[in-house]
């Protein structure tokens, strides 16, 4: 060797690696059984006991609080509301007025339902004419009894332009439909004009009438019998400081009584500043002559269009123009101090009802009228009616609108005080436990030291499948708490399955191998298990089980519990992850 050092072949290297890396994992493998043995020994057996107690198994679930009973206050889409009184969380008793109705709005549409009436009666009468079918007349009697139906409902309206509350409780939520149906502020609320006082008493529905707008130039001319010239009425806008118009000349077709209200009383004296009016006028024609729907007045100048109703042969006109002009303001006038006996505002305050109101009367002609059907759908049976019978104007001709039906707004929900729901999932494994009217436990996060009873109120049939899993919707309802909140956090515990004085052992004392269960009677001074004995269990609640057979009262059975052992635990989960 030319510079005197011995060479190591490749062989040798590699064999002396391969007895180094294999000395290394041997030591590991004795270090790893010494602290086995080392954990053994620090763990020693447990002693149980054999003994009698109640055990029951429960089925658990989490959710929120929500309402369990509420109701819909609603009212027809043919009004509007002025303004709703009461806001979201809010407590409301039963008779509290929640909203104020703009009356106009309910003398329009008494207008449109009477049109319509008038029409429906129309095609009645003339039914053999018509050769109408047992299936027409029948959807016609059926509109004909919504439409009478209706309009008692919106008389009563009328006589009454609030909404109450039917019920005590709080509101759940705002209807919202309730702002988008709210009247304009600007506009006058037509309350001072009495039409009951024009119909009959006996029946709402018999006078007809008809909101148009006339058109530019109509009135003029002369007719015979029908009257076509309104010359004699010459009605103009309200102005500030005017005195309004109350008479007309005379005229040989018809006498007036003209009135101008401002929401409160008749206006008699000057128009104000700043204030929005309303218009009532009616025609009494002369004798010889009428008034026809074809041939009306022009009414300018006003906020919308003008309503005509004939009523008893007599012309009614409503309108409402827009706020005169307001004062102008000088600033050398000083303003007037405060009223020092003037009462303090109340409006916060939920409006109550006449001392004199009959609110259980008026509720229950209010749900009398509001049961209604909804009409009778029979357009498919006209594709077999005999061919040369056009039943056009019967489902959509002539202004009629025989096969619709009515719809109404939610103005808000108030939800019932009484109870509360909680809503949870159960797995389908142990939904044929659960039934309606069984007892749940309720814990809430927000009140951790109270349990609260409720009972289960439906158990629904249909299940939701998600990633294999199949759960069922159930239902506990829970008497309402002062303390309660809705939305708060919810645990509720449903117990399925419950027996009395019966044997039992900890779960951790049994013992499992294969099909066999067994415990151990005894343990020697080294701390090991000795003496195994089979026996048989019954019902578990996951931490306590039921002993059957195999073990007395009072017997002693013993056990290692790793999980008091922190070194077992960590070599336990270094074995699993391997």
């Amino acid at each position: 060797m030319a510079n005197g050092k011995k060479k190591f072949s490749a062989g040798k290297i590699i064999l002396i690696i391969v007895l180094i890396v294999g000395a290394i994992a041997g030591g590991l493998f004795l270090l790893a059984k010494r602290a086995q043995n080392l954990a053994k020994q620090l763990t020693m057996p447990k002693e149980a006991v054999v003994e009698r107690a109640d055990l029951s198994q429960s089925v658990d679930g989490t959710g929120n609080l929500t309402v369990d009973d509420s109701v819909e206050i609603k009212y027809p889409s043919e009004i509007k509301i002025i303004e709703t009184l009461v806001e979201q969380g809010a407590d409301v008793n039963k008779g509290d007025i929640i909203a104020t109705v703009d009356k106009s709005s309910v003398t329009s549409s008494i207008v449109k339902l009477q049109k319509e009436l008038d029409d429906v009666k129309t095609q009645l009468k003339n039914k053999k004419k018509n050769k109408l079918t047992s299936y027409q007349i029948e959807e016609l009697e059926t509109r004909k009894t919504e439409l009478e139906t209706r309009l008692k409902l919106m008389q009563l309206y009328y006589e009454n332009p609030f909404i109450v509350a039917p019920e005590s409780g709080f509101v759940y939520s705002i209807g919202s439909s309730s702002s988008d149906n709210q009247s304009s502020s600007s506009s006058i609320n037509l309350d001072n004009i009495d039409i009951s006082s024009y119909l009959s008493s006996n029946d709402v529905a018999d006078y007809s009438a008809v909101p148009v707008k006339a058109a530019d130039g109509e009135g003029e001319g002369e007719g015979t019998g029908v009257i076509t010239d309104f010359a004699a009425l010459k009605l103009v806008a309200p102005v500030k400081g005017e005195t309004p118009v109350t008479s007309i000349d005379e005229n040989a077709y018809f006498t007036a009584e003209i009135k101008w209200l401002d929401g409160t009383e008749e206006v008699t004296d000057k128009f104000a500043a700043d204030t929005a009016y309303g218009l009532l006028v009616v025609l009494t024609p002369k004798e010889g002559y009428e008034f026809s729907l074809e041939s009306l007045p022009t009414i300018s100048g006003t906020d919308g269009d003008a309503q005509f109703e004939i009523i008893d042969g007599n012309l009614y006109i409503s309108a409402v123009y827009p706020a005169t002009e307001a004062e102008s303001t000088d600033p050398d006038i000083p303003p007037q101090p405060a009223d020092p006996t003037a009462k303090p505002d109340d409006s916060g305050k939920i409006p109550g009802l006449p001392d004199d109101f009959d609110l259980e009367k008026y509720l229950k002609q209010l749900a009398g009228l509001t049961g209604r059907t909804s009409g009778l759908d029979i357009s498919s049976l006209y594709g077999n009616m005999p061919s040369g019978v056009d039943y056009g104007d019967l489902l959509s001709g002539s202004g009629s609108s025989v096969g619709s039906s009515f719809s109404d707004n939610t103005l808000l929900t108030v939800a019932r005080k009484q109870n509360v729901k909680i809503t949870i999932q159960v797995d389908e494994l142990d939904i044929l436990a659960i039934s309606e009217g069984q007892a749940a436990s309720i814990e809430l996060d927000a009140i951790p030291d109270k349990v609260f009873e409720g009972k289960i109120s439906k158990v629904a049939l249909v299940g939701n499948t998600s990633s294999g899993t199949t759960k069922f919707q159930v239902d506990i309802v829970i008497p309402m708490d002062p303390s309660m909140r809705i939305g708060m956090s919810a645990t509720a515990s449903i117990i399925i399955k419950d027996v009395r004085d019966v044997l039992t052992l900890p779960l951790k004392a049994v013992q499992q191998s294969g099909d066999k269960l067994f415990v151990y009677m005894g343990s020697d001074e080294n701390g090991n298990l000795k003496d195994e004995r089979v026996i048989e269990t019954g019902m578990s609640n996951g931490k306590i089980c039921e002993i059957l057979s195999g073990l007395n009262e009072g017997d002693k059975v013993y056990y290692i519990d790793a999980s008091d052992n922190p070194l077992m635990q960590y070599l336990e989960a270094a074995e699993a992850e391997e």
